[in-house]
């Protein structure tokens, strides 16, 4: 069946539909919430299936989705696996991540749109929660289920504080979660931080490409750097600056400048690498190069 375009504009979201038998306006009815830059939908639909298709750069996919499902399913189809959402369940999806779902006949649910930039500064390892199930038994899983549902019954215009208490609710929720933990998740932490160190001067670097070297999905390398307590942006950070340090340090490299140094290791303009070196080591790169003669 041809995508149904007018499903597409009401989501807000940018999925294609592929098809949806005995779905009748009635069965798709959403009423959407605004609150400062959150977005709640209540979606009320019939049988569906949708497949998101990432758009590098694209603001629509700039978002992470916080599904509740307070009847029927939501099957989500992600990488290799397949996770079935039920009622009073939950689940935070990646707008960039290639992801699908198809939702049960009388499927209804809540779906709070959460600017990916947003998430990220609130909870800095929501990665490693993405595309997992969260159970109604989970810790503060009930209390987030009665938050939404209070939130989708109010009808009132001014829902900025309820938009900020989610957030925090949210970030409990989030606390602790991830598929799992032990010897073989620290090893390969150890290889992927190795893999860092190894590759940092490309300027280029990022987790898909370094994940295809190791031979695992991004969200495998997010999902095991969180639980090694750090994160990719931050492991590039520190093998970049440590290798400056180094090459600083050495007298065969007082030829080059201060600018070409930060290109030698992964830095695409100089007053960011300077910026960064001060607020790590206490000097200017060019400070710290005398200091250590």
């Amino acid at each position: 069946m041809e995508p149904d375009a007018s499903v597409v504009r009401k989501f807000e979201a940018p999925y294609h539909v592929q098809r949806h038998p005995g779905a009748t306006p009635d069965h798709q009815a959403l009423r959407h919430i605004v609150s400062g830059p959150l977005s709640l939908t209540e979606i009320h639909v019939g049988e569906m299936e949708a497949i998101n298709r990432p758009v590098h750069g694209s603001k629509v996919h700039a978002r992470v989705d916080f599904k509740f499902v307070r009847q029927g399913e939501l099957r989500v189809f992600v990488s290799d696996r397949a996770v079935r959402i039920g009622p009073g369940e939950m689940m935070l999806v990646d707008h960039e991540e290639r992801y699908s779902f198809i939702t049960g006949q009388g499927t209804d649910c809540i779906c709070v749109a959460i600017p990916r930039h947003l998430l990220t500064r609130q909870n800095p390892r929501w990665e490693s929660a993405a595309f997992h199930k969260l159970p109604s038994d989970a810790p503060f899983v009930p209390a987030m289920a009665a938050f939404l549902t209070d939130w989708a019954g109010v009808r009132d215009d001014d829902h900025t504080i309820i938009g900020a208490q989610f957030s925090g609710l949210l970030a409990l929720v989030l606390r602790g979660q991830n598929d799992g933990s032990g010897s073989n998740r620290s090893d390969l932490a150890g290889r992927i931080i190795g893999a860092i160190r190894e590759q940092c001067a490309n300027s280029d670097l990022c987790a898909e490409s370094l994940a295809a070297s190791i031979g695992i999905s991004r969200r495998h390398l997010y999902t095991v750097l969180a639980s090694a307590d750090t994160s990719f942006g931050r492991e590039v950070m520190n093998a970049r600056l440590e290798t400056s340090r180094t090459i600083l340090t050495n007298p065969v490299f007082d030829n080059l400048r201060i600018g070409e140094v930060a290109y030698l290791t992964g830095f695409q303009d100089q007053a960011h690498f300077s910026r960064r070196f001060r607020t790590r080591f206490g000097q200017s790169p060019r400070d710290f190069r005398r200091a250590t003669r």
